[in-house]
């Protein structure tokens, strides 16, 4: 991945599309867009074989759809990462699937969703949110949850318990990544966010 975007970045500065001052971060930026799709690709075929299509499309999408605003734990490496998120989706699939019922479908929403009310966003060491980034971030993160919570009611009351189940895991993958991000900094490095949303 890198070397493609070295080679697409260098391609760029030559043709004048970007400047040489620019460089590093539309390198940068293009590396993440490689690898997140890249690596959604993996989860979404990992996933649609474990569980099929409808929960692999909900599971992934709420995901992302949390993930973009509340942020979480982040590996050394991009394999690091990739090795990782499978072995937790794998666990999430295969292990937490199968004992999910009504009341601890519930029960996992609302671990979920009162981690990332409290938590997010996380404020990455390597990504160094500023006050308003974080702020904007908490708004965002907490008008994504409302909008999963009224999809997760109109999936109950219109028996779509496969989206359901996904929206669900999707929430749980989000909030695990982000309670594990918290433990390993020892703290909430959201305190400024806080401040000014209460």
């Amino acid at each position: 991945m890198m070397h493609l975007a070295t080679k697409i970045t260098k391609n760029f500065i030559k043709k004048g599309i970007i400047d040489t001052d620019s460089a590093d971060w539309f390198q940068y930026g293009l590396e993440k867009r490689i690898s997140t799709v890249l690596t959604s690709v993996i989860f979404f075929l990992i996933a649609t074989k474990i569980s099929g299509f409808l929960v692999a499309f909900a599971y992934l999408g709420s995901f992302y759809f949390l993930r973009v605003r509340i942020n979480g734990y982040h590996a050394k490496t991009y394999i690091g990462c990739l090795l990782a998120s499978i072995f937790l989706e794998v666990i999430l699939l295969k292990g937490v699937v199968p004992l999910l019922n009504k009341d601890i479908t519930v029960l996992l929403n609302a671990i979920s969703f009162s981690a990332i009310l409290i938590w997010a966003p996380f404020n990455h060491p390597n990504i160094h949110l500023s006050d308003s980034e974080l702020h904007a971030c908490k708004i965002g993160a907490r008008i994504r949850v409302g909008i999963l919570i009224l999809l997760e009611i109109i999936c109950a009351v219109s028996n779509e318990g496969r989206l359901l189940l996904g929206i669900t895991l999707g929430n749980t993958m989000a909030a695990g990544l982000l309670a594990i991000a918290i433990i390993r900094k020892g703290e909430n490095t959201n305190e400024i966010c806080r401040e000014k949303t209460d």
